[in-house]
Order: C-alpha cells, then sequence, then structure tokens
C-alpha cells in the first residue's frame, strides 16, 4: 500500500498533471488553471477545536496534496485552495474524510488571518475571531479512485446516513465528494484530458482488454509516448508489468500493450501444454516440442522438471 501512495503522490505531485484533473472536474476541459500558477502548500492539516469543558482537542491529519493556484480572468484574478485525495480502494466514510479536511483548511485561514492582523479586533468582531471584511479563500478536493473495479462507497455525506425524514434533512448540510472514477469517464470526453492522465485513464477504464488498449493507444499519437512515472502508476494499479529501460525517456505504450499481449498468447499455450504433459496426454519432451523450445527452456517457463529426460519429477 506504501508503494501505491507514495508512487501516486508523485504521480500527480506533476504540476501539469494536477492542473489538468481539476480542468478537467470543474472546467469541462477548458485549460483555465495554469500549471505555473500552482503553489504547493504543506499537506499537513492542524487544527485546535476546543470542547464544550474548554480543553483543546488538537486534530492533525495528513492530505495527501494541496496546492494554491491563482485563477485569473478577464478583470480579476482570484485565489482558490486545491486539494487531491489518492485511493487505491474504497473508502466507505470518504466524505466525513474529505469534509474534515476542508473543515481544517478553512479553521487554518481563519486562525492564519489572526496571527497576521496587526490590529486588535473589537466587540463581535473579537468574538469571532474573524473580522466583517475579511475573507477566506474557496477549498475543493478531488478524490481520485484508480482501482479497477466499482466504486461502491457513499458519494456525499447523506448517503451515509440511511433512512430519515426529508423534512429534517432540509435543516442538515451535504457534503459531497468531487470523485473521480476512471471506469465511469466516457470515451468522448477522454480528449478534455491534455496529460498523461488520459493514458492512465484509459488503460484503468481497458485493462483486461489488450486489443481495446492498442487500438486506443495506435489511434492517439499524442498520447502513444507515456512518462516512466506514468508507467509506474498502470503497473502499481494494474498489475500490467510494463517493461522499461532507465534510459529511455518516454515508454512506447503500443508496443509495450503488444508485448504484454503477445506473452499472454504464450502463458495461455504453455498452461494448456503443462497441462497436458500433467495429465500424461504428452510427454515432456513432446511438449517442448509444440512449444518451439528445448525441454531445458520449457521447463524454466512453466516450473516443471525432467526426470530421465521425458518425464515428471
Amino acid at each position: 500500500m506504501a508503494d501505491k501512495d507514495a508512487i501516486a503522490k508523485e504521480f500527480m505531485q506533476n504540476p501539469k498533471v494536477f492542473a489538468d484533473l481539476f480542468n478537467f472536474k470543474i472546467y469541462d476541459g477548458r485549460q483555465v488553471i495554469k500549471p505555473e500558477n500552482l503553489t504547493s502548500l504543506d499537506p499537513t492539516a492542524l487544527a485546535i477545536p476546543f470542547g464544550l469543558d474548554g480543553k483543546s482537542y488538537p486534530i492533525q491529519k495528513f492530505r495527501d496534496l494541496l496546492k494554491k493556484v491563482c485563477i485569473k480572468y478577464d478583470d480579476r484574478a482570484t485565489y482558490v485552495v486545491l486539494g487531491v485525495e489518492n485511493q487505491s480502494q474504497v473508502h466507505y466514510a470518504m466524505p466525513v474524510r474529505v469534509m474534515l479536511y476542508d473543515a481544517i483548511q478553512y479553521t487554518n485561514q481563519v486562525a492564519a488571518l489572526e496571527r497576521k492582523r496587526e490590529t486588535n479586533l473589537t466587540g463581535a468582531e473579537y468574538l469571532s475571531g474573524f473580522g466583517r471584511k475579511d475573507r477566506v479563500f474557496p477549498v475543493a478536493t478531488a478524490t481520485v479512485y484508480y482501482g479497477t473495479d466499482e466504486w461502491t462507497g457513499p458519494r456525499s455525506l447523506f448517503e451515509m446516513f440511511g433512512d430519515y425524514d426529508p423534512e429534517l434533512l432540509q435543516f442538515v448540510q451535504d457534503y459531497k465528494l468531487n470523485l473521480i472514477v476512471p471506469s465511469e469517464i466516457e470515451e468522448e470526453d477522454f480528449p478534455k484530458l491534455h496529460s498523461d492522465l488520459n493514458p492512465l485513464f484509459r488503460f484503468l477504464k481497458h485493462t483486461g482488454s489488450e486489443s481495446r488498449l492498442v487500438a486506443d493507444f495506435s489511434s492517439d499519437s499524442a498520447f502513444r509516448f507515456v512518462d516512466k512515472t506514468t508507467v509506474d502508476m498502470i503497473n502499481v494499479f494494474t498489475d500490467a508489468n510494463i517493461p522499461y529501460s532507465q534510459n529511455e525517456e518516454r515508454v512506447d505504450m503500443c508496443q509495450a500493450i503488444l508485448d504484454i499481449k503477445a506473452h499472454a498468447s504464450e502463458q495461455g499455450a504453455l498452461n494448456v501444454l503443462t497441462n497436458l504433459v500433467a495429465k500424461g496426454i504428452l510427454t515432456l519432451r513432446e511438449a517442448a516440442e509444440e512449444a518451439n523450445m528445448t525441454v531445458a527452456e520449457f521447463c524454466a517457463k512453466t516450473g516443471l522438471t525432467e526426470r530421465g529426460g521425458d518425464g515428471l519429477a
């Protein structure tokens, strides 16, 4: 699990990938958030709320990634805090987890304003710890699920409640996940991804269908060659075992998938021959000949061992 977490953080830390994710989710692929306008923030979420007894109860959480971005419009610019939570497995309390992260981020912004204040507040502002003209930045968190099976967890706080009176729920605030599940992305939406998120999400959606993947990467030359970090993501989340040389700048995905397909075909044939040997239908030598291998090569590939050059040990 630690390897998955580390690789996912390294991949998503790339400003082009990070910006692409939010442009896809928020702006339907339009390049509004620029990678050069992103600033990394400390992902440690720390707040010290007070209980009814007046005692402080420190809360410390560690987010996966947190960045501040300046989004420039025609006549103005605004700042937003963006976070990413990487999930390799379904998390059944994710709405509460993300809600807490975001709430702590707002709490920290209020505390930061208080620390920087040059004049003391009075009256209601003093009691609030927040001035009438003070402002905080919006916080948005994207949850990215890299699993190849279905997301079966809740997508909002309300989904965690069970059956409640709708009139009561009018007075309860919902908290919805900004959830991204590659297997749920429509084919026509993939062109809205402009970084290595495109080939990664395609691979996660179509994993197990080598023919479809070959067709995808053959037809889209822009993403045929991907970064090695992207290959690491594919390997760790799909067990694809795509090999590459450390000397390669970019990895040819089309050729890699063809190699996987050929290996799968060879492995399937070897499994059939191994079963035939085990059942005594073929000798070890006959099976090796069918596979166009020497007996030694066949044994090395299948795990069988020679006995008298022709049988099983």
